[in-house]
C-alpha cells in the first residue's frame, strides 16, 4: 500500500513538472507572438527547437524580414532596389508590388531619357536598364544621335593623321569637339580625321559651321552606336 501511494506520489510530481514545463513553452510562444520580432521568434526558437511551434515561429520570423527588407526597398523607390528584393526573395509576399515598381520606375527614367533627348541622358538609361522593356526603343534613338561623323580630313599613314588632328585641334576644337583618329576599315585604306556621333541634323550644321572657316568637311555615316 505504501508503494502505491509512493507512486502515486512520484507520478503526481511528474505531472506537476511537465504541465510546468508545457505552462513555461507556453508562456515563451505567448509571449514571442506579442512581442511579435524578429528577435523574439529567433529566441523562441533558441529555446525550444522541439516544439510544436518552432516551425511556425520560424514562419513568422521570414514574413517579419521579408516585410523589413520590402519597407527599405519601397522607401528607396529604385528600380536597382527593387530587383535586389526580387533577389533576395523571389518567393517573397511583395514580389509583384516589386515587379509593378520595377516597371514603373523604368517607364519614368525612360521619360526623362527622351525629354532629355541628349546622347549622355539615352547611354545613362541604358546604363541602367539595359534590358528593360525601353530597351530596344533607347538603343535605337541612341543610335539616331550617334550614326553620322563629320570627317575633316584624311591621311595615308597614322603619324600624318595625327600631325593633322592636333592642327584641326588648335583651328576647330570650339566648332568640333572629340575630334579623332579613325583606322582604316580595310587595308591600305587612309586614317580618317572624324568627330564623335552625332544626329545627321547637328553633323550637318556641324559641316556648315566648318566649311565657313574655310576647312573641307563631309558629313559620313558610321557611328558609334551600342
Amino acid at each position: 500500500m505504501k508503494a502505491v501511494s509512493v507512486l502515486a506520489g512520484v507520478m503526481a510530481a511528474g505531472l506537476f513538472i511537465g504541465l510546468a514545463g508545457c505552462n513555461a513553452v507556453g508562456s515563451d510562444w505567448n509571449k514571442a507572438v506579442a512581442q511579435n520580432t524578429v528577435a523574439s521568434y529567433q529566441n523562441f526558437i533558441s529555446a525550444h527547437p522541439e516544439d510544436i511551434r518552432a516551425g511556425e515561429a520560424h514562419a513568422r520570423l521570414i514574413a517579419l524580414q521579408d516585410d523589413q527588407a520590402w519597407a527599405a526597398t519601397s522607401m528607396s523607390q529604385s528600380a536597382d532596389r527593387y530587383q535586389r528584393y526580387l533577389q533576395a526573395w523571389p518567393a517573397g509576399k511583395h514580389d509583384q508590388e516589386a515587379r509593378d515598381a520595377i516597371a514603373t520606375a523604368e517607364t519614368t527614367d525612360w521619360n526623362a531619357a527622351k525629354a532629355d533627348g541628349s546622347v549622355a541622358a539615352i547611354q545613362g538609361f541604358l546604363q541602367k536598364d539595359p534590358n528593360g522593356a525601353d530597351a530596344a526603343q533607347a538603343k535605337t534613338k541612341l543610335t539616331e544621335l550617334t550614326v553620322f561623323r563629320v570627317q575633316l580630313a584624311s591621311e595615308p599613314t597614322e603619324i600624318k593623321a595625327e600631325h593633322k588632328l592636333a592642327q584641326l585641334k588648335r583651328r576647330l576644337g570650339a566648332k568640333v569637339q572629340d575630334l579623332s583618329v579613325i583606322p582604316p576599315a580595310t587595308e591600305g585604306g587612309k586614317y580618317s580625321i572624324a568627330s564623335m556621333g552625332m544626329s545627321e541634323t547637328q553633323a550637318q550644321q556641324t559641316c556648315d559651321s566648318v566649311k565657313a572657316a574655310h576647312q573641307s568637311c563631309e558629313v559620313v555615316s558610321g557611328g558609334t552606336a551600342s
